[in-house]
């Protein structure tokens, strides 16, 4: 299976609301896990992922197989009775466009624009909230009918800001400039502030999301709060940053705070601090979880790449292994 890489973007966050008080769990709080080396090639074949996925060019659901016509795209999910992918020119940066797949491989364009930031469909997936720069370095949010691409609604939001999650009539923002995690009801077109604090992932679903205390290059931490008790801390890091929520929130995937380039690490932990599992390879990918305790990692090692399953220490590859240069 062929990589492909989204582009992430880093907020600046910003200082604590006044008054607001915390006790966090350090991530110290148990034994480390033994390194678990991961080497594509050597893996026993398992099943292929069940989530909607790419094999290369194709969308694969099951059974199901869609080519997509595009130099490089990235699956949002699936739509009904469709998928939702982000496509663009190879490399990804300009001519960018959120299209709607059908079953037969007939396409319709829902959004388009050269500075269009990473979509995010819905859980419902009837919907798509992107968002593109505007003047003065605000930002335009729009939501946008998954089906046909018709404008629901949008607004301006000052400074940088990022679409993390989108469920029912609410969508999640991280911003900066000033820094802010904030609730977007789309019904009422009403923002309301969760935090005074910089979101970068989250999960509506899970209950939770992650903030930066101030940015990782400058020496800051990485804190999980619950979206429904948003002063109380449930973990906290110096050394890890989230990269996705387990189902039910009771674990998550970390990578390395301060990376750079490629994560080389990852780490499955509780939510209150211990450690329960530890990769390690060429580079990893993207990472998500398939269901509450099976994770899925891109994972690449000299020059071998494949989609690998791991339920803490016992892994095996969701996918064929593909050649690449590394």
């Amino acid at each position: 299976m062929r990589l492909h890489a989204s582009r992430t973007r880093t907020t600046l966050s910003g200082l604590l609301t006044a008054g607001l008080m915390t006790v966090a769990a350090p991530v110290s709080a148990a034994e480390p896990a033994p390194v678990t080396q991961l080497r594509p090639a050597h893996l026993d074949r398992g099943a292929d992922e069940a989530l909607p996925h790419l094999d290369g060019s194709t969308i694969v659901d099951g059974d199901l197989r869609i080519p997509v016509r595009a130099g490089w795209f990235r699956l949002l999910g699936r739509s009904g009775d469709a998928y939702v992918v982000r496509a663009s020119n190879p490399g990804g940066t300009a001519h960018v466009r959120i299209v709607r797949v059908r079953t037969d491989g007939s396409a319709r364009v829902l959004g388009r624009g050269s500075r269009l930031y990473d979509g995010i469909l819905s859980d419902e997936g009837d919907r798509v909230v992107a968002a593109w720069p505007a003047r003065r370095g605000d930002t335009r949010v729009r939501v946008l009918d998954a089906r046909t691409g018709r404008l629901v609604l949008s607004r301006l939001f000052g400074g940088d800001v990022a679409v993390l999650d989108a469920a029912g009539h609410r969508v999640l923002l991280g911003g900066s400039g000033p820094a802010r995690t904030l609730w977007w009801d789309t019904e009422r077109d009403r923002a309301q502030r969760v935090l005074g604090r910089t979101g970068y992932v989250a999960d509506i679903r899970a209950d939770r999301f992650a903030t930066f205390t101030r940015p990782a290059e400058l020496g800051g931490c990485s804190v999980v709060r619950s979206l429904s008790t948003p002063r109380e801390v449930l973990w906290r890091s110096c050394r890890e940053r989230v990269q996705a929520f387990a189902p039910g929130g009771r674990r998550l995937a970390t990578f390395p705070i301060d990376l750079t380039g490629a994560a080389a690490d990852v780490h499955v932990r509780r939510i209150h601090g211990g450690d329960l599992a530890h990769y390690r390879t060429g580079f990893f990918g993207r990472v998500r979880w398939e269901t509450g305790s099976r994770l899925l990692l891109d994972t690449t090692r000299r020059g071998a790449s494949a989609v690998v399953r791991c339920r803490l220490a016992d892994c095996e590859r969701a996918s064929d292994v593909v050649a690449v240069e590394y």
